[in-house]
């Protein structure tokens, strides 16, 4: 279980900060991966906000996963 919340708070955290850094690289990658959700123009559209929320939540899940205490 920590190891899922540790791997997903990095996932979520490296997508928030795409969106909000590079989101040029992110239409990139959405490319090479033929994904939808990164190109949605309505994601791309409040890409700060939405960012904005992948890295807090990217960042309550390495909160979470120290409480399980997967850091000590």
């Amino acid at each position: 279980m920590e190891s899922l919340l540790l791997f997903t708070g990095i996932i979520v955290g490296i997508f928030g900060l795409l969106l909000v850094l590079a989101p040029k690289e992110l239409i990139k990658l959405s490319e090479v991966l033929n994904r939808s959700l990164s190109s949605d123009k309505r994601v791309f559209n409040g890409r700060r906000i939405f960012g904005l929320i992948f890295i807090l939540a990217g960042i309550y899940l390495f909160y979470v996963s120290s409480q399980y205490g997967l850091f000590k």
